[in-house]
């Protein structure tokens, strides 16, 4: 069966390369950073011009991707036979990517990168880094390029390869390379108004990154004290994708809101984020944020993931959420008379010092306090339009 396979998938490919040699085409992978000149450029352009060589390479690409599918779901051992075979191939799998990129064959992307996918989610163990490190830096490079604007073109299919490389936790070797390309290229294109599987498929993305490489980031340790990052690089890198997750709670879309407040919940219960890893300016922020949400009564299918979170900010110093974070929240709003602002800053702290414990506020308590407080904000900013 699998050499049947194999001379189907050669014969094709060997007259592909051919006449890719009949023009004067190097036929092993290029170096995006180091790109053919533009006499080279055309004529592969000319050569993928010709609609049977894009049927060829399509045609090549989905049978070798119905293989590797039904043989997923095979034994172990017959998963290594079909890498042992296929690894002759792969140089050639990622000269095709690197021609697809190189001439903008943007309908072929799709076709490519499910492929690549299937390819991976298959056969990803037996592959090794080596293969996997060239893939990735493939698309950073062409990810970067002003000339291939790759992070805007079947972005979805792109996200889910991306997701699939980092999802079993052991990809540091590139992790930080698909950090790159997913805060500073794809993020870009990343709005309320983006599809929403797009919007799905990165979020997956961002989240399954930070998720299952936390070791990437930050060092483990044993004791409840703040997380020492990994590096400067790691660090900056983490302060961008907590910036991509806390975007969508400012959105009226419910989808990611609740995408995203579900994720900070699982951090904080994993991990003690907001403890742990956040400062007291991102603690503020994204308390701002979610008061604004309670105030405005959009998310209410979601008001008790809210003060869940809330309450947990909160309770990492309760004085400066009731008394720095509350007072500098009012103090930036335009619709309430300071009588107001200082009436609702004075009741909440009355409030907590009515606790018996006022250096860790109970939940019920804090829900109390919270609803009271958005309830009263809610009131008099109506009452003075």
């Amino acid at each position: 069966m699998l050499q049947g396979f194999l001379d189907d998938l050669r014969r094709p490919m060997e007259q592909f390369l051919a006449s890719l040699q009949g023009i004067g085409i190097e036929t092993k992978p290029m170096d995006p950073s180091q790109l053919p000149s533009p006499k080279a450029i055309q004529a592969l352009v000319s050569r993928y011009s010709d609609t049977n060589v894009i049927d060829m390479l399509e045609h090549t690409l989905t049978v070798a991707d119905g293989f590797v599918v039904t043989v997923s779901c095979s034994s172990h051992a017959t998963r290594a036979q079909l890498h042992q075979h296929l690894q002759l191939f792969y140089p050639l799998f990622t000269t095709l990517l690197n021609h697809v990129l190189l001439c903008q064959l943007h309908s072929s992307l799709p076709t490519v990168f499910t492929f690549f996918i299937d390819l991976f989610k298959s056969l990803k163990k037996q592959i090794g880094m080596e293969f996997i490190q060239s893939i990735v830096t493939l698309l950073l490079s062409y990810t970067t390029n002003p000339l291939f604007d790759l992070s805007a073109q079947s972005s979805e299919r792109l996200l889910h390869l991306l997701e699939v490389l980092v999802s079993d936790g052991q990809s540091h070797a590139f992790i930080g390379h698909v950090a790159k390309i997913v805060v500073e290229q794809v993020g870009q294109h990343i709005q309320e108004s983006t599809k929403s599987d797009v919007l799905h498929a990165f979020y997956l993305l961002v989240h399954t990154i930070i998720q299952r490489n936390w070791a990437y980031f930050w060092h483990f340790s044993q004791t409840p004290e703040p997380y020492q990052s990994t590096s400067p690089e790691a660090q900056s890198q983490w302060s961008q994708l907590i910036h991509l997750v806390l975007q969508p709670l400012q959105w009226q879309d419910l989808s990611p809101f609740n995408w995203n407040i579900t994720f900070l919940k699982e951090l904080e219960q994993s991990h003690g984020i907001f403890h742990r890893v956040f400062t007291p300016q991102e603690n503020y922020a994204l308390t701002a944020a979610l008061l604004q949400v309670l105030i405005q009564r959009t998310h209410q299918l979601y008001v008790e993931d809210i003060l869940d979170v809330l309450w947990h900010i909160c309770n990492v110093n309760t004085h400066l959420f009731y008394n720095d974070y509350v007072r500098e929240i009012l103090h930036r709003t335009a619709v309430l008379s300071p009588e107001q602002k200082t009436t609702l800053s004075s009741t909440l702290l009355e409030s907590l010092c009515a606790l018996q414990n006022p250096h860790r506020v109970d939940y019920m308590s804090f829900c109390m306090h919270i609803t009271d407080f958005t309830r009263d904000f809610k009131v008099f900013s109506s009452t003075n339009c």
